[in-house]
């Protein structure tokens, strides 16, 4: 990281010590400061992207002003020492997803938890990793609520800000992992809801049929006016039956 990448805030008390450090498109504000109460604390929060990922506490040997005035500076240059450390062992987003499926692949979901939250942590914003941590979440914490929350949030972000061919392949992802936590909950029709929303995007996507055929749902047929046991719609399920397995 170069020096032209930190930027040195510090506050007209002596009793707080802002700095801003830019890496490429991340963000990183680290703020330090005294927390007035018995004993005396000295806090350093560490935002990215305006969230906090971290926050360090520590007791000064002192309360005289001197003494703490060094231990603040100490303290949060310290911060930034780590902060500059390891910035460039951060893995890419690509990175990441490799890792969390390969450990959910293992059935190893306390793993690709771990993974997901660290992975969010750096890249906030990116709707498949909130997904990720909204379904796994729910599989190992039974933590349903923030789950349920964590996926909607995924789904809301990828609508608005993503082009509509990346759509097309995120949104069953992001649909299937909130029918997942539905399931989890046995809420069975929000579940299917969800499945059903995600093959509107793309009626072949595998997980989502196979978590339909699970619950015993039949595709609907092809055309929807028409019964299912209508020739025409008997042809064109066979049909796009034979294309999916070509």
């Amino acid at each position: 990281m170069d020096k032209k990448d930190i930027i040195r805030i510090q506050s007209n008390k002596q009793s707080e010590r802002s700095t801003k450090l830019t890496a490429g498109d991340q963000q990183y504000l680290i703020l330090t400061e005294i927390e007035k109460r018995e004993p005396p604390s000295i806090k350093t929060k560490v935002y990215l992207n305006g969230r906090v990922i971290d926050v360090i506490k520590s007791t000064p040997l002192s309360d005289d002003a001197y003494t703490l005035h060094k231990e603040i500076e100490k303290q949060h240059n310290r911060v930034i020492e780590k902060i500059k450390q390891e910035r460039p062992h951060i893995a890419d987003k690509v990175d990441y997803f490799r890792k969390i499926k390969a450990a959910i692949s293992r059935n190893n979901l306390e793993e690709a938890l771990d993974m997901t939250e660290e992975a969010v942590m750096h890249f906030p914003e990116e709707p498949l990793l909130l997904s990720y941590k909204g379904f796994l979440r729910a599989a190992v914490m039974k933590d349903y609520v923030e789950a349920e929350e964590l996926c909607k949030q995924a789904i809301n972000l990828s609508i608005k800000g993503t082009r509509r061919d990346e759509l097309q392949v995120l949104l069953p992802t992001l649909y299937l992992h909130l029918g997942r936590v539905y399931l989890q909950q046995d809420l069975r029709q929000l579940a299917i809801e969800n499945f059903r929303r995600g093959l509107r995007v793309d009626p072949n996507n595998k997980e989502l049929n196979k978590e339909l055929s699970r619950l015993g749902i039949r595709r609907r047929p092809v055309i929807a006016f028409l019964s299912r046991e209508n020739p025409i719609n008997k042809y064109l399920g066979l049909l796009l039956s034979r294309m999916k397995r070509g």
